[in-house]
């Protein structure tokens, strides 16, 4: 490389900048026959698996923030958390004699633990006065409704 470097100099960008022979430069060198460029790869060690580098993720980027297995290890841990997230709790209305699916939006407002099964209950409120229970997974099911409809969380 030293006597590449001392043969054929770049005015490049990437030359002047770094100091490292050019691709183009050992490609050329490659075209006539200076430069046998396998046997050179096998001399020169690998830094790292060819191609482009896997990107890494930065703290911001996560998955969906209302990833169902997310919500219950979130809700589990602290269950405070829940608190006033919007829920939608579906249901069926008759119409003309007509059982037609319905959905109403409600609020988490309330969390208890269960003296019996020893599990979190929380309580949502609707704006027609109704009530309605949910454990751990159900819950986070009717979060995830109140998404999809783009209701905010």
């Amino acid at each position: 490389i030293v006597s590449v470097r001392k043969a054929l100099s770049c005015t490049c960008k990437s030359y002047k900048h770094s100091g490292w022979v050019c691709s183009h430069v050992i490609a050329y060198l490659h075209l006539l026959d200076k430069l046998n460029i396998e046997r050179a790869l096998e001399t020169i060690p690998m830094r790292g698996p060819p191609g482009r580098r896997e990107s890494t993720r930065g703290g911001l980027n996560r998955d969906s923030a209302c990833d169902v297995d997310r919500l219950i290890e979130v809700f589990a841990k602290d269950p405070g958390r829940a608190l006033k997230w919007s829920v939608v709790e579906e249901f069926e209305v008759l119409d003309d004699g007509v059982a037609v699916p319905d959905r109403r939006i409600g609020q988490v407002s309330a969390c208890r633990l269960s003296p019996h099964d020893g599990v979190y209950i929380w309580t949502a409120s609707f704006v027609d006065g109704g009530r309605t229970e949910y454990k751990g997974e159900e819950l986070v099911h009717a979060i995830r409704r109140a998404r999809d409809m783009s209701a905010s969380v």
